[in-house]
Formats: structure tokens, sequence, C-alpha cells
């Protein structure tokens, strides 16, 4: 799962948000002013494969982070630069999550590591949950609901409480081909798996 390109709240423009970003592993960030008509490309991003997001600041349409192999990076100029940011332990990077009415929450999950919270924009962060975590998505309207999806082998949990407690759901695929009886069917796991939360 990796969403690599994505738009800045603050540069919505009538019906169109105006800035745009646009990763590629091993090559650059892209940036796009006039709402994807004509793109830029603004900064090197040769260290980091695999990349796994590019998240744009919900208040700032200059600062934009990145997940990827090489852990979490912010830029402050719009993708020009890039910093390692935060104290989180070594590992890949796969979500970024900034709360939109207050950035200074942001989740992260990092590779064999786990789920982390910080409540400073990333500065400090705290583990939440150990898990093989493949990503996290985190409910967009009810922000206390968390879905942490496994690497494979490891099915999927879901907290209702922002984190403090967790379960695994049970998954009931479509009847017939055995499917009922197949694990591969039966837990929500692996790279290949995309979840998204209806708001």
């Amino acid at each position: 799962v990796q969403h690599n390109l994505g738009w800045a709240p603050t540069s919505v423009d009538g019906a169109e948000a105006r800035r745009w970003y646009a990763g590629f592993a091993g090559d650059g960030l892209y940036r796009s002013d006039d709402g994807g008509r004509t793109w830029v490309r603004a900064g090197d991003l040769a260290g980091h494969r695999p990349l796994h997001r590019i998240q744009p600041h919900p208040t700032d349409s200059n600062v934009v982070f990145l997940g990827s192999a090489r852990g979490l990076h912010r830029s402050d100029d719009a993708g020009v630069t890039w910093a390692a940011w935060g104290d989180l332990p070594a590992g890949g990077v796969r979500t970024i999550d900034i709360r939109p009415d207050d950035p200074r929450e942001i989740w992260a999950t990092v590779d064999g590591r786990g789920l982390f919270r910080s409540l400073d924009g990333g500065r400090h962060f705290e583990r939440v949950r150990e898990f093989d975590a493949q990503y996290a998505a985190i409910h967009p309207t009810d922000r206390r609901r968390i879905y942490l999806v496994g690497r494979s082998g490891s099915h999927m949990l879901v907290s209702r409480d922002g984190g403090g407690t967790w379960e695994a759901p049970r998954v009931i695929p479509i009847p017939g081909w055995g499917r009922e009886s197949n694990r591969w069917k039966t837990q929500f796991n692996g790279e290949f798996s995309a979840l998204l939360p209806d708001p």
C-alpha cells in the first residue's frame, strides 16, 4: 500500500486543490501549484526506496512528510530539502496520519516495531502497540477507531478507543470454493490488502 500522491488542504481554491505533491522512489518529489496541470521537480528522493507515503501538512502547504525505508522525513520548503524527523526507532515508515484539526497529533507505523503516536508534531513518539504492521488506517471522522493491518501472517487488529484495547475482527469471505477454510481469505494482511474507512 503506497500513497505517494497528495494535495495540500490549505491550497484549495474554489473547486480544486492548487498544490499537489507526487513522490517517485529513488527519483524525486514533484510539485504542482496549478492543480496538477504542470509539474516541477522540487527535490531529490534518490535514497528513499521503497517510498511508502507522501503526506502534506493539513495547515501549511509548504510542509510535507515522507515515509520510506529510511524512516520519517520532513520538508519545510515544499519538498526542496529533507531532514530526518522525530525519534522513531530505525525502520521503514509506511503510515503517516496527521490529525486535520490538530496537526500536533501524528500517527506512524514502523516496520517490525508497531504503531506510534506523537502529540507534538512528530518530534517525539510513543509506541501505542507493538505489532508487525503493514500499515494503519485511522478513521477520518472517528479518530478513536484505528485499523492496524498486519504484514503477511499477522491478522488485522481494530481499536475503538484510540489504541487502548485491541481485537482481531472476524473476516467473512464470499461463500464457495473453500474460501471459508482458506487462511488467505479469512485474514486481512499483507502488502496487497487495502483498507479505506468510510467517512
